[in-house]
């Protein structure tokens, strides 16, 4: 006889959420065919109904799946009238007999809560039914082997080990089923710190593998750990230890690329004047207390160096000439590369004067021993003056010949332009396409007022954009000869001083927002793939009868003192070499600014500021928090400060160690500027 239920158990077992709404879901469809067909409209069907059987086992037990399927115009019985249930061994006997009645099937689905039995096992169902539209007895059924429950393991959990803010990157995993019976249906799930960032639907075919991909930006930088699961599996799993995996993640404001944006730098200097020994300087210069000026205009350490050479001032003035080279010759001491810039005439006569010009070169070369002289400008500033492009080139070509009769051509390249902002496309577009044989690099000249950063970053970025659009044969490497920061014309109603003074009537020399801005220029420049930058300038000194104090060292009667802008300066004359990489950095943490540099050795330097503090003269408490990537890890980098403490002087931070990942974090105030070096240098 058949039982009401199993003798060991009941007859079923209540579903999981997934599950259920499965089931639910065949009921509502087939329940809507139950309540169209007539009763006892299938009663004559010879085989109305057939059986599907799955059985999936575990340690905790088995589940067997009874499905019936009915051929039109019969529906799926709501319920099983009578079920036997034979289980045979794994040697082929019958283990047992058992039988329930009233089995509930809604849409014809019924499951059954057994012991745990052996895979492959045989088991054997028989099944009864009779309802209204049967009106006899239906009996029929089916036969099926049991098998494992899916068991789904997340394996090979990857995602890079450092990602930037923001920037979207993936995260893989496999889920393999690992039991290699049975397939199942799941839920991938992507956490970080217990907040889902990402789902999907999966599917894994028994004993199969399933690649998963979550795309993923993280907004915060610092390490991020990357949870993935798998839940609702359907049909349930037989473990579900193995459904999580992780993978760390550390999330940075920039990282360093290998991708070079300039090949060889020029470096970072000043002008010198080169009247500084001449006597339109004196007073206050005199020929004791300019020995006090050389020792710190060698400590600067400059790197690139350009200085006027005046044609008509330096033939009637033997003390300027005289002037004139010993001011190149401490520009040879400082080790810097020398740039003679020719300050305009001779026109009319080009030959003569770019004759007497090469002889000029020639003597600082042959007599003086300036090895370091490599480069030669035409004419400050020609496009704000009258000379016309056809009389530029042929200054240029009379020099050009001249320097090759004298055998230094090879030594001493040409850098044409020092270009201001008017009419500079013409300029360089006639360079591009009638001085490409001649020229070796092209520059300009930028001033902004301390109020109107937006022009420092315009003016940068114009020339860059006309540098691209010219074609690649006749554009030559950039460099910004001249640059400096300007103040208010007037305070108080009184006139002041050129560049002018601060808000508070303080020469903006001596401010720290000069300096600031002097360095957002630098590390932006080097961005935007310029090779040098050369401030305007040095130190005090006379070139005619006007005054400019746009000077880093002060005025002999104070002692030559050093301006913000010196140690600005200075300190990326510590940590950069001319001929290395400017390496781009990607990332963008809002208004921070980064640049880094690498050596032909593995060094490497990262120089940053938050372009924020540049409105600010004095000492911020507001701290940015830096994170670079990219660098090599577990590797020790010297910090080096500038205005850390509102003072516009230099100091050293901690070394800084990297992590495994190759990240550094740097915390700077909003007002300075910081760099990591791999250089053994010290403030």
């Amino acid at each position: 006889m058949l039982s009401q239920g199993f003798r060991r158990r009941s007859c079923s077992r209540q579903m999981g959420v997934a599950s259920f709404v499965t089931a639910l879901a065949i009921a509502v469809t087939v329940g809507s065919r139950a309540a169209s067909a007539d009763p006892g409209s299938c009663s004559n069907q010879k085989d109305p109904f057939a059986l599907h059987l799955a059985a999936l086992t575990a340690a905790d037990g088995t589940e067997l799946t009874l499905e019936v399927a009915a051929s039109s115009p019969c529906a799926p019985p709501p319920s099983l009238t009578k079920v036997q249930l034979k289980t045979f061994g794994l040697d082929s006997k019958l283990n047992s007999v058992d039988n329930v009645e009233g089995v509930p099937s809604p849409g014809g689905v019924a499951t059954l809560a057994l012991p745990p039995l052996h895979r492959k096992q045989r088991l054997r169902v028989e099944v009864l039914v009779q309802d209204d539209q049967t009106v006899h007895t239906v009996v029929f059924s089916g036969e099926t082997t049991v098998q494992l429950r899916p068991d789904l393991g997340v394996q090979n959990v990857t995602a890079p080990r450092q990602a930037l803010t923001g920037r979207p990157f993936h995260v893989s995993f496999d889920v393999a089923e690992l039991n290699g019976d049975a397939g199942a249906s799941a839920t991938a799930t992507l956490s970080s710190g217990g907040v889902q960032l990402a789902a999907k639907a999966i599917d894994v075919p028994a004993g199969g593998r399933l690649a998963v991909t979550f795309p993923v930006s993280l907004a915060t930088h610092g390490e991020a750990a990357l949870e993935v699961s798998i839940s609702d599996a359907v049909p349930g799993e037989s473990n579900l230890a193995n459904n999580d995996g992780s993978a760390n993640v550390e999330v940075t404001d920039f990282e360093v690329s290998r991708q070079i944006l300039v090949p060889s730098l020029a470096g970072y200097g000043a002008q010198f004047n080169q009247h500084v020994y001449a006597k339109i300087s004196s007073p206050p210069v005199t020929p004791t207390n300019v020995l006090d000026l050389e020792p710190k205009v060698l400590a600067l350490q400059p790197q690139l160096v350009r200085i006027f050479y005046a044609p008509t001032a330096e033939t009637t003035f033997p003390d300027r000439m005289a002037s004139f080279i010993r001011t190149v010759e401490l520009a040879q001491r400082a080790g810097a590369t020398i740039n003679i810039t020719w300050s305009g005439g001779g026109e009319d006569r080009p030959e003569l004067f770019m004759n007497r010009f090469a002889n000029v070169l020639t003597d600082l070369v042959r007599n003086h021993g300036i090895t370091n002289l490599r480069w030669v400008t035409i004419d400050n500033e020609v496009n704000s003056t009258k000379v016309t492009t056809a009389q530029y080139e042929a200054l240029y070509r009379a020099l050009d010949a001249a320097l090759k009769t004298a055998g230094l051509r090879d030594q001493i390249r040409f850098m044409g332009g020092d270009l201001v902002q008017n009419n500079q496309r013409a300029w360089l577009d006639f360079m591009a396409a009638n001085m490409a044989d001649l020229l070796d690099g092209w520059s300009v000249h930028i001033f902004w007022d301390y109020w109107d950063t937006a022009k420092l970053q315009q003016r940068l970025a114009d020339v860059r954009a006309i540098w691209d659009q010219e074609p690649e044969a006749g554009r030559k490497p950039l460099y910004a000869m001249e640059y400096g920061v300007r103040g208010l014309r007037t305070f108080n109603g009184q006139p002041t001083i050129d560049p002018g003074v601060y808000a508070d009537g303080t020469p903006l020399t001596e401010t720290n927002i000069n300096a600031f801005q002097h360095a957002w220029f630098t590390i932006l420049s080097s961005r935007l793939g310029y090779r040098g930058d050369v401030k305007w300038d040095s130190y005090f000194g006379k070139y005619d009868g006007g005054t400019q104090a746009y000077y880093m060292i002060g005025s002999p009667l104070a002692g030559w003192p050093l301006n913000a802008v010196y140690f600005a300066t200075r300190l990326l004359t510590l940590t950069t070499r001319r001929g290395w990489e400017v390496l781009r950095l990607d990332g963008d943490a809002g208004t921070k600014l980064v640049t880094s540099y690498a050596g032909p050795n593995g060094e490497l330097t990262v120089v940053g500021l938050d372009t924020a503090g540049a409105d600010q003269n004095s000492a911020s408490t507001t701290v940015d928090s830096y994170s670079v990537g990219g660098l090599p890890p577990n590797a020790t980098f010297r910090l080096v400060y500038w205005n850390r403490d509102g003072l516009g002087a230099l100091s050293s931070g901690s070394d800084v160690t990297t992590d495994e990942a190759g990240v550094a974090e740097v915390d700077a105030p909003l007002t300075s500027m910081f760099a990591l070096t791999t250089l053994d240098v010290h403030a």
